[in-house]
């Protein structure tokens, strides 16, 4: 029987499922919320326990309005550079519109700040059972397991990876400083992860306004 699908689609999962397969989130978003009250803030607007952020793990959490209507669905992951602050990785295109809506729930006795830091980093997801080797080429030992984060520095360049739920394959999440992003991706090609577009590995989602 003749697949409906087309063929880059196909080539695409067949890559993740066989080798590995990388591809760059488009309009990757990326928050940091700092200040003394910034656990207790994003307790207020989330519907996860804030306190159960770790160190060497993430926390996946949704940002509600009001009325309970979900604005955006984040995964928080400790700054390690930075104690006092608490990194944000939002839905693709959110980072703005979520980043407003923030600074608009600041109360006047808050010490917090949100600021948009998407210009600062780029999101890469790797899938795919040769992602322990092609990681080993950036001199990563082990991915890290789902929720876990590991951050490491390959040749000066400092870099972080989130271990993604099983779909598709074994995958992670890398957020890597944006003037580096073209030579990682490159480096990530080299060795042996194919290039796919972001819309052939991305399972169809609910639409947030």
């Amino acid at each position: 029987m003749t697949s409906s699908l087309p063929s880059t689609l196909i080539a695409a999962y067949d890559a993740a499922r066989a080798a590995a397969a990388l591809y760059r989130v488009r309009d990757a978003g990326c928050l940091r919320i700092a200040g003394a009250d910034r656990a207790d803030f994003i307790q207020r607007q989330t519907t996860n326990d804030v306190q159960r952020l770790a160190p060497d793990r993430a926390l996946v959490t949704v940002l509600t309005s009001g009325t309970a209507r979900t604005l955006d669905v984040w995964r928080l992951l400790p700054e390690p550079d930075d104690p006092d602050a608490i990194g944000v990785i939002t839905l693709p295109g959110r980072a703005a519109a979520t980043a407003s809506y923030l600074q608009g729930r600041i109360f006047f006795m808050d010490q917090v700040t949100v600021t948009d830091a998407s210009d600062a980093y780029a999101q890469i997801e790797l899938r795919g059972p040769d992602t322990p080797r092609v990681l080993a080429a950036l001199g990563l030992d082990a991915p890290p397991g789902p929720g876990a984060i590991a951050a490491w520095d390959a040749d000066g360049v400092p870099l972080h990876a989130l271990g993604l739920q099983r779909v598709i394959a074994q995958g992670v999440l890398l957020l890597v400083p944006a003037a580096h992003a073209d030579a990682i991706t490159t480096r990530l090609a080299d060795a042996g992860a194919a290039t796919v577009s972001y819309t052939h590995l991305t399972l169809p989602t609910k639409r947030i306004v």
